[in-house]
C-alpha cells in the first residue's frame, strides 16, 4: 500500500509529452563556508530540491551525481549529445554574502540547454525552515521557466510523514540503503 500511495503522486507525469518534459540536473549545491553544519546544510537542501522538483509535472530532475553509471547509458546507444547539453543546470551556494545563525540565503544560477544565458536569483529563509526556502526556490525556477507551479504551497509534514513510513517499511524487509535514504529525507523534511 505504501509503495502505490507512492507512484499514485507520480503518476501524472506519465502524462507529460516530451516535448512539455523540462529536464533538470542539479549540478550542486555548496556552502561557501566549510564546516560540519556547512556539509550538513548542503546535503538537506540537495536532498530537499531535488525532491521538491520532482513534485512539479514537467520538472524531471536527471540523476548526474554517479557519473560513474554513465557507461550504463552509453550502453543504450542513444544520442549522446542530449545527455551532456538536453538539461536545464541548477546550482548554488549557500551563504555565499555570510553566515546568519537566524537566515539561510541561496545564490541560485539556472542554466538553460546548450549553455545559454544563465538566469541568477536569491532565495532565503529560517535557517530552521529549509523547506521553506526550497519551495521559493523550485517556485522561482518554474516562473522563470513560464511553466504554471502545480504546488504552490508544499505539505511538508505529510510529505516528511510519508517517508518516515516508507523508511520503517524498507527496514522491516532488510532494505537498508533504501530505509537511509528515506530517513534522510523524512530528517530533512
Amino acid at each position: 500500500v505504501l509503495f502505490a500511495n507512492r507512484l499514485d503522486h507520480f503518476l501524472p507525469k506519465l502524462t507529460v509529452l516530451t516535448k512539455d518534459a523540462i529536464p533538470i540536473s542539479i549540478v550542486n549545491i555548496h556552502s561557501a563556508f566549510q564546516s560540519g553544519e556547512g556539509v550538513d546544510t548542503e546535503r538537506q537542501l540537495k536532498l530537499l530540491l531535488a525532491q521538491r522538483l520532482t513534485q512539479e509535472r514537467r520538472f524531471f530532475v536527471l540523476e548526474r551525481q554517479k557519473m560513474q553509471l554513465i557507461s550504463e547509458e552509453k550502453d543504450l546507444k542513444l544520442d549522446e549529445s542530449a545527455f551532456w547539453d538536453g538539461s536545464y543546470l541548477l546550482d548554488g551556494t549557500v551563504d555565499q554574502n555570510g553566515y546568519s545563525k537566524d537566515t539561510v540565503t541561496l545564490n541560485v544560477r539556472l542554466t538553460p540547454p546548450s549553455g545559454g544565458n544563465p538566469s541568477t536569483f536569491e532565495v532565503s529563509g529560517a535557517r530552521t525552515n529549509f523547506a521553506e526556502v526550497i519551495n521559493a526556490l523550485v517556485v522561482k525556477v518554474a516562473e522563470l521557466l513560464k511553466v504554471d507551479s502545480t504546488i504552490k504551497e508544499w505539505n511538508v509534514a505529510d510529505e516528511a510523514n510519508r517517508f518516515f513510513s516508507e523508511a520503517k517499511w524498507a527496514r522491516q524487509w532488510g532494505m537498508f540503503h533504501e530505509a537511509q535514504e528515506a530517513s534522510e529525507l523524512a530528517w530533512a523534511l
